[in-house]
């Protein structure tokens, strides 16, 4: 049998208690947070990708 996938289901699983910050209530928004850095071995740069969650706690610390 099929799975259901109303936008309905979609949008409840998205608003779920996981992605909400149990300090403020506000929805995650999920970002990647690229930095660089200098390898120590061959001098070259490269990219660090994190992804972070976002809310209105610490929106200024990502956010700078």
């Amino acid at each position: 049998m099929a799975k259901d996938r109303s936008f309905a289901t979609k949008t409840a699983k998205a608003e779920g208690g996981k992605d909400s910050c149990p300090v403020c209530g506000d929805a995650y928004a999920y970002l990647r947070h690229i930095s660089t850095a200098k390898s120590a071995k061959t001098d070259a740069w490269k990219a660090n990708r994190k992804m972070v969650r976002v809310c209105g706690c610490n929106q200024k610390e990502i956010y700078g």
